[in-house]
């Protein structure tokens, strides 16, 4: 079952199902409007920005300390709202996700039979 599994998923990765998915997930991550409030109430409240040397930073460095202290706390809520999209019967992604994992494993079963009813195998 590993082989089947790493055949379906080098399949969707080389056919442009994985990449598909992703964009899916990304445009739908864009669209959500409690991830993009979480994330500025984030960013308002943040330590970094309320300390007097904040004003002074070149961006970079301003940057680099915000993405320190928001980071873990932003990928969580984003890992969720993921999940979340991934598992949403409304959106289409799990039967979407079925389908091409199905369609992959039948592809790579039929490939696997027909290499072996080749004469002089």
């Amino acid at each position: 079952m590993d082989d089947d599994g790493e055949a379906v998923l080098k399949r969707i990765m080389d056919d442009g199902t994985f990449d598909n998915l992703r964009m899916k997930v990304v445009a739908q991550l864009k669209k959500n409007e409690e991830l993009k409030k979480f994330t500025e109430e984030k960013v308002l409240n943040s330590k970094t920005l309320q300390t007097e040397s904040a004003r002074k930073m070149q961006k970079p460095e301003l940057f680099q300390k915000l993405r320190k202290e928001l980071e873990n706390a932003v990928l969580e809520q984003a890992l969720k709202a993921t999940w979340e999209i991934l598992s949403d019967e409304s959106v289409g992604m799990p039967e979407l996700i079925e389908t091409k994992v199905h369609e992959a494993l039948c592809s790579v079963h039929e490939e696997r039979a027909a290499a072996r009813n080749q004469p002089g195998m």
